[in-house]
Protein backbone atom coordinates (compact mmCIF):
# COMPACT_ATOMS: atom_id res chain seq x y z
CA UNK A 1 0.00 0.00 0.00
CA UNK A 2 2.79 2.24 0.55
CA UNK A 3 4.08 2.40 -2.93
CA UNK A 4 0.78 2.79 -4.33
CA UNK A 5 0.89 6.08 -1.95
CA UNK A 6 3.39 7.60 -3.20
CA UNK A 7 3.24 6.69 -6.22
CA UNK A 8 -0.37 8.66 -6.58
CA UNK A 9 1.33 11.19 -4.58
CA UNK A 10 4.09 11.19 -6.76
CA UNK A 11 1.83 11.95 -10.01
CA UNK A 12 -0.55 13.84 -8.64
CA UNK A 13 1.70 16.56 -6.82
CA UNK A 14 -0.47 16.48 -3.66
CA UNK A 15 0.97 14.96 -0.40
CA UNK A 16 0.96 11.78 0.49
CA UNK A 17 -1.73 11.78 3.59
CA UNK A 18 -4.26 13.30 1.56
CA UNK A 19 -3.73 10.65 -0.98
CA UNK A 20 -4.09 8.07 1.78
CA UNK A 21 -7.31 9.51 2.93
CA UNK A 22 -8.41 10.01 -0.61
CA UNK A 23 -7.87 6.26 -1.59
CA UNK A 24 -8.86 5.52 2.37
CA UNK A 25 -12.36 6.70 1.59
CA UNK A 26 -12.21 5.14 -1.74
CA UNK A 27 -12.21 1.26 -0.08
CA UNK A 28 -14.34 2.16 2.44
CA UNK A 29 -16.96 2.76 0.26
CA UNK A 30 -16.10 -0.02 -1.37
CA UNK A 31 -16.53 -2.18 1.55
CA UNK A 32 -19.60 -0.57 2.49
CA UNK A 33 -21.43 -1.43 -0.75
CA UNK A 34 -19.83 -4.86 -1.03
CA UNK A 35 -21.01 -5.17 2.95
CA UNK A 36 -24.80 -4.52 1.78
CA UNK A 37 -24.25 -6.98 -1.32
CA UNK A 38 -24.31 -4.50 -3.76
CA UNK A 39 -22.21 -5.26 -6.81
CA UNK A 40 -18.92 -2.74 -7.50
CA UNK A 41 -17.88 -1.97 -11.11
CA UNK A 42 -14.98 -0.32 -11.54
CA UNK A 43 -15.28 -0.03 -15.27
CA UNK A 44 -14.16 -2.53 -18.20
CA UNK A 45 -10.05 -1.24 -17.23
CA UNK A 46 -10.00 -2.73 -14.53
CA UNK A 47 -13.22 -5.06 -13.16
CA UNK A 48 -16.45 -6.34 -10.88
CA UNK A 49 -16.36 -7.27 -7.42
CA UNK A 50 -19.26 -8.80 -6.54
CA UNK A 51 -20.53 -10.88 -3.70
CA UNK A 52 -21.56 -14.09 -4.00
CA UNK A 53 -23.54 -16.96 -1.68
CA UNK A 54 -21.15 -19.91 -0.96
CA UNK A 55 -23.18 -23.34 0.39
CA UNK A 56 -21.53 -25.45 2.66
CA UNK A 57 -23.88 -28.29 2.06
CA UNK A 58 -22.40 -31.23 1.14
CA UNK A 59 -24.17 -34.08 -0.72
CA UNK A 60 -25.73 -36.98 1.15
CA UNK A 61 -23.65 -39.55 2.35
CA UNK A 62 -20.36 -37.53 1.99
CA UNK A 63 -17.78 -38.21 4.17
CA UNK A 64 -16.72 -34.68 4.01
CA UNK A 65 -17.56 -32.13 7.07
CA UNK A 66 -20.25 -29.85 6.18
CA UNK A 67 -19.08 -26.21 6.41
CA UNK A 68 -21.54 -23.34 7.00
CA UNK A 69 -22.77 -20.71 3.81
CA UNK A 70 -21.03 -17.88 4.06
CA UNK A 71 -20.69 -14.85 1.38
CA UNK A 72 -17.44 -14.45 -0.41
CA UNK A 73 -16.61 -11.00 -2.44
CA UNK A 74 -15.54 -12.29 -6.00
CA UNK A 75 -13.40 -10.32 -8.46
CA UNK A 76 -14.22 -10.56 -11.97
CA UNK A 77 -11.57 -8.89 -14.42
CA UNK A 78 -12.57 -6.33 -17.11
CA UNK A 79 -11.56 -7.17 -20.72
CA UNK A 80 -8.76 -4.67 -20.81
CA UNK A 81 -6.92 -5.65 -17.65
CA UNK A 82 -7.33 -9.71 -18.93
CA UNK A 83 -5.42 -8.47 -21.62
CA UNK A 84 -3.48 -6.13 -19.83
CA UNK A 85 -2.19 -9.22 -17.77
CA UNK A 86 -2.30 -11.46 -21.13
CA UNK A 87 -0.20 -9.23 -22.76
CA UNK A 88 2.45 -8.63 -20.40
CA UNK A 89 2.59 -12.16 -18.84
CA UNK A 90 1.18 -11.29 -15.56
CA UNK A 91 3.95 -8.55 -14.91
CA UNK A 92 3.72 -4.68 -15.24
CA UNK A 93 5.11 -3.81 -18.41
CA UNK A 94 7.35 -0.49 -19.01
CA UNK A 95 7.56 1.58 -22.09
CA UNK A 96 11.24 0.13 -22.59
CA UNK A 97 9.70 -3.34 -21.86
CA UNK A 98 6.79 -2.76 -25.05
CA UNK A 99 9.52 -2.39 -27.49
CA UNK A 100 10.32 -6.08 -26.93
CA UNK A 101 6.59 -7.15 -28.02
CA UNK A 102 5.63 -6.84 -32.13
CA UNK A 103 3.69 -4.38 -33.30
CA UNK A 104 0.52 -7.03 -33.84
CA UNK A 105 0.54 -7.28 -30.30
CA UNK A 106 0.59 -3.74 -28.97
CA UNK A 107 -1.85 -3.08 -31.84
CA UNK A 108 -4.36 -5.64 -30.66
CA UNK A 109 -3.87 -4.92 -27.29
CA UNK A 110 -4.92 -0.83 -27.90
CA UNK A 111 -8.02 -1.76 -30.04
CA UNK A 112 -9.53 -4.09 -27.23
CA UNK A 113 -8.91 -7.62 -29.53
CA UNK A 114 -8.54 -11.17 -27.61
CA UNK A 115 -6.36 -12.31 -29.85
CA UNK A 116 -4.24 -11.31 -32.65
CA UNK A 117 -6.55 -13.28 -35.36
CA UNK A 118 -9.46 -10.49 -34.25
CA UNK A 119 -7.12 -7.96 -35.84
CA UNK A 120 -9.20 -8.78 -39.13
CA UNK A 121 -12.54 -7.94 -38.04
CA UNK A 122 -13.43 -4.95 -40.59
CA UNK A 123 -15.77 -2.92 -37.78
CA UNK A 124 -12.33 -2.91 -35.68
CA UNK A 125 -10.78 -1.15 -38.46
CA UNK A 126 -11.05 2.42 -37.01
CA UNK A 127 -10.02 1.73 -33.76
CA UNK A 128 -6.76 -0.19 -34.73
CA UNK A 129 -6.46 2.98 -36.63
CA UNK A 130 -6.69 5.47 -33.34
CA UNK A 131 -3.91 2.84 -32.08
CA UNK A 132 -2.02 3.06 -34.78
CA UNK A 133 -1.51 6.94 -35.09
CA UNK A 134 -0.29 6.73 -31.39
CA UNK A 135 2.30 4.67 -31.81
CA UNK A 136 5.93 6.05 -32.81
CA UNK A 137 7.14 5.06 -36.56
CA UNK A 138 10.53 4.99 -34.68
CA UNK A 139 9.41 2.22 -31.95
CA UNK A 140 9.40 -0.75 -34.76
CA UNK A 141 11.56 -1.50 -37.50
CA UNK A 142 9.74 -1.26 -41.38
CA UNK A 143 9.92 -4.73 -41.86
CA UNK A 144 7.28 -4.81 -38.61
Amino acid sequence: MEKILQYCSEETGYKQQEVETIIGCFLDKISQELSEGHTVDLGACFGIFSVKLRTGALQEGSPRTPKDSRYRVVFREGNHLRQRLKLCGGTAMEQTEMTMVGLLEILAFRSGCMYLSDLQQPRLLPAIQRALCNISPKQFSLWE
